[in-house]
């Protein structure tokens, strides 16, 4: 039988918060759902901890051949079966009664795609650090509303954990461009926002845990590369959505413009924190300047 809803959970050498995160999902009052669990070629014990838990409604699919993370967020998104989906890393918590809020509101708006929570931020030990939540006064947001907010304010939805999203919205806008990284997520809510629009939901219903181990922290600290390489996949993110979204236009080109006009001071400040200039930063500064086709 299909379920009503698959909760996505890939995972990559995760066994330190992994279980915790299995059982915020396992125990929810809301029952109907599968927990799909892609694991990406991990090297530590998280495959055996999956092995271990005994729950029907626990599907564990094992890769050979490390796919890399939108590799691995793709292939758990197209193993889930459910026409709704709930995704939830490997560091992070549903907190009781999220699976029915988040249904509860489904139900109110059933012709909407995309749903999003705000979220209670906590640390290593899983104490509160702070709340997070976009800065939004209604629950229906338009099409134009939500580009606003993700284009004026950044990611203000935050990761994949805070939402919830018709499988078939994410099926029709192409799934995560591995061609980002750090904006990775932030593409895909435009592409949602830009076709269905969203609902809000103001209220924690999820944790997200803050650690120095966490791939949001590696890649905001710039272990895969650099501050510099991170600020520059901002704008391969904006040519991403100009490849996939060419109705995006006047956005996409009133943001080029503040990449533009920001250049010097994000040549400053990688000079001061690095004492000296990436070297990559002049042809990629080259790159921006010549890219036609605005």
């Amino acid at each position: 039988m299909t379920p009503a809803l698959s909760i996505c959970l890939p995972v990559y050498n995760g066994e330190r918060y992994l279980q915790a995160a299995i059982e915020s999902a396992l125990q929810q009052g809301f029952g109907d759902f599968e927990l799909v669990i892609c694991d990406d070629a991990s090297t530590d014990h998280t495959v055996e901890l999956c092995r271990s838990i005994k729950d029907p409604r626990l599907r564990l699919i094992e890769a050979h051949e490390n796919l890399g993370l939108a590799g691995n967020w793709n292939r758990c998104i197209a193993a889930c079966r459910g026409a709704l989906l709930k995704y939830l890393a490997q560091d992070d918590l549903l907190l009781p009664g999220a699976l029915e809020s988040f249904l509860f509101h489904q139900s109110l708006y059933p012709d909407q795609s995309f749903f999003f929570c705000s979220n209670e931020q906590i640390d290593e030990d899983g104490a509160t650090v702070r709340f997070r939540k976009p800065p939004l006064a209604h629950p229906l947001q338009s099409p134009d509303q939500l580009l606003r907010l993700l284009f004026e304010h950044g990611n203000q939805i935050g990761g994949p954990t805070n939402t919830l999203i018709r499988t078939a919205a994410i099926e029709e806008v192409g799934w995560f461009d591995a061609r980002s990284s750090y904006s990775l997520d932030w593409v895909l809510w435009v592409q949602l926002a830009r076709r269905f629009g969203g609902v809000y939901l103001d209220r924690p219903l999820v944790q997200i845990r803050e650690h120095r181990g966490s791939e949001t922290s590696r890649l905001a600290r710039g272990d895969a590369g650099s501050g510099d390489l991170r600020w520059w996949d901002g704008y391969r993110a904006l040519q991403i959505l100009r490849d996939r979204e060419p109705s995006l236009g006047p956005w996409l080109r009133r943001a080029r413009h503040d990449f533009l006009l920001g250049m010097p001071r994000h040549a400053l400040r990688e000079a001061v924190r690095t004492r000296g200039l990436p070297p990559g930063l002049f042809g990629r500064a080259l790159e921006l300047l010549r890219d036609s086709g605005w």
